[in-house]
C-alpha cells in the first residue's frame, strides 16, 4: 500500500525549526545533499550489487600452468629476487583474473610491484603501471582496505624528490583524492575529518607540483579542490563546537574561514585560462562560479555569473541545454557525483522513494510530499523528506531573475542506512 507524507509543518530537529523560521540554510551549516542521500533515475537504478559475493573458479588454463613454469624457470636462473620474474608473473596475474581467482591474482601483482622495488628502487616509476592495474583490481571487487595504502604508495612514487607531477599522471591522482573523499563521507569516526584534509593538502600540493599544466589539467585539479571546500564548508561550523579543539579541528578551522573566497578564487582562474575556449566551456564554469556564490549566500553576485553563462548559451546556440540548466531548481552542490558512495554501510537496502516539492526564488523548498512503495519504507520517505528542508537549491532562473516554481518531482535514495 502506497505511502505519502505532506512534510510542509515538520520540524526534525531544533535545526530545522531554526531554518523554517530563519529562511534558506547557511552554507556553514551541515551539507546534507550527496552525502546522507542522492538523486536517481527511477529507470536506471540499481541495487548496489554484493561486493562480497562468493565466486565461482574456473580451473586454471594450459596457458596459466606455462607461466607458472616460466617464472619456476626465472626463478632457477636468477634466484628468488631475478628482475626477469616480473614480468611473467604480470602475465600470470592476468590469467588468474580471467578465470575469477582475484585472490591469487593480487598476491602475484604485488610480487611483481616488490620485485621492482628490489631491482629497480623503492620509488622507481615502473611501478606505476602495476599499482594502477592492482588499484583497478581492488576497485572493481571491492578490496576497499587496501585500496587507501595503494593510492597513497602511487602517489609517493610519483613525487618523491621533488619530481613534477605529469599530466597522464593526474587521472590516477584525481581518483586518489576522490577517494579520500568517499572515505570521509562514508565513515563515522573521530577520524574520518582526516580523510578530508589529507584530500585538501595534497589537492592544493598537486596544484603546484603540476609541470607545466594546460587549462584542462589545471581545471581537472581546481574542481577537486572545490570539492574539498564544499565538503570543509558543509561541516558544522568548528568555531561552534567549544571546548578545546583537537588538530584537525584546527586545521578545518583554519580552512572554513578561507574556504569562501579560495573557492571564488579557483573558478576565476578557471574562467581565465579557458577565455579562448568555446563558449559552451565557459559557460560551465561561470555556472559552476555561480551555484558557489550561491550556496554562499551571494545571490546577487551568483546572478551576475548565472546571466553570464546565459549569454554564452545563446551564444553557442546551446538553447535546449541551457533550459535543462536553469528552467527548473536544482539541488546544490549540482554536481551529482560529488561524493559517489563506496559501498551500501550497514542496514536494509536503500529504496527509491519520489518526492514531489515546491522551490522558492529564495532558493527555500516549501510543499514536500514524499511517497513511499510501503509503510515499512515509510521511514526512508520520512527522512529523506526532512532532509530536502535542509538542503541547498538553485530556483530557476528566468529573464527576470531567481523565480519560484515550478513544483518538480525527483527520486532519492540514502546513501546507507544505517
Amino acid at each position: 500500500m502506497a505511502c505519502k507524507r505532506t512534510l510542509e509543518k515538520w520540524g526534525s530537529s531544533l535545526l530545522c525549526a531554526g531554518l523554517l523560521i530563519c529562511g534558506p540554510a547557511s552554507a556553514h551549516l551541515p551539507e546534507l545533499f550527496g552525502r546522507e542521500y542522492m538523486r536517481v533515475d527511477p529507470q536506471d537504478y540499481q541495487p548496489p550489487d554484493d561486493l562480497d559475493r562468493s565466486r565461482t573458479l574456473r580451473p586454471p588454463l594450459a596457458a596459466e600452468s606455462a607461466t607458472e613454469e616460466q617464472v619456476r624457470a626465472e626463478e632457477a636462473a636468477a634466484g628468488a629476487y631475478g628482475a626477469g620474474i616480473a614480468d611473467p608473473l604480470i602475465n600470470l596475474a592476468d590469467l588468474q583474473l580471467e578465470r575469477g581467482d582475484v585472490d591469487d591474482a593480487v598476491a602475484s601483482i604485488r610480487r611483481a610491484i616488490q620485485l621492482v622495488r628490489i631491482n629497480e628502487g623503492l620509488y622507481s616509476e615502473s611501478q606505476l603501471p602495476l599499482l594502477r592495474r592492482l588499484i583497478g583490481i581492488y576497485r572493481d571487487h571491492g578490496h576497499y582496505a587496501p585500496l587507501g595504502d595503494t593510492y597513497v604508495h602511487y602517489y609517493r612514487v610519483i613525487t618523491t624528490g621533488g619530481k613534477p607531477v605529469q599530466s597522464e599522471q593526474l587521472p590516477t591522482l584525481l581518483e586518489y583524492l576522490q577517494w579520500e573523499r568517499q572515505l570521509y563521507a562514508t565513515r563515522n569516526s573521530d577520524t574520518r575529518r582526516a580523510h578530508l584534509l589529507r584530500a585538501y593538502d595534497t589537492n592544493q600540493s598537486l596544484l603546484q607540483q603540476l609541470h607545466d599544466p594546460g587549462a584542462d589539467e589545471f581545471v581537472s585539479l581546481a574542481m577537486s579542490q572545490l570539492h574539498n571546500l564544499y565538503l570543509v564548508l558543509g561541516e558544522r561550523p568548528i568555531a561552534t563546537l567549544g571546548g578545546e579543539l583537537g588538530r584537525d579541528d584546527q586545521r578545518l578551522l583554519a580552512i572554513q574561514r578561507i574556504a569562501e573566497g579560495k573557492g571564488r578564487r579557483l573558478l576565476e582562474e578557471c574562467i581565465a585560462l579557458l577565455e579562448s575556449s568555446p563558449p559552451r566551456q565557459q559557460a560551465d564554469m561561470y555556472r559552476e562560479l555561480g551555484d558557489w556564490l550561491l550556496w554562499n549566500e551571494r545571490p546577487r553576485t551568483a546572478l551576475q555569473a548565472y546571466t553570464r553563462a546565459i549569454s554564452l548559451m545563446r551564444e553557442a546556440g546551446a538553447k535546449e541545454e541551457l533550459a535543462s540548466w536553469f528552467d527548473e531548481p536544482a539541488e546544490l552542490p549540482a554536481k551529482q557525483a560529488l561524493w559517489s558512495p563506496i559501498h551500501e554501510e550497514n542496514g536494509r537496502e536503500p529504496v527509491v522513494v519520489e518526492a514531489s516539492y515546491e522551490v522558492s526564488r529564495k532558493g527555500e523548498v516549501r510543499k514536500v510530499v514524499v511517497s513511499s512503495a510501503d509503510d515499512d519504507q515509510d521511514w526512508q520517505a520520512s527522512r529523506i523528506g526532512r532532509m530536502l528542508r535542509e538542503s541547498h537549491f538553485r530556483p530557476r532562473i528566468g529573464e527576470a531573475g531567481f523565480e519560484s516554481g515550478p513544483r518538480v518531482t525527483r527520486h532519492y535514495r540514502l546513501i546507507g542506512t544505517n
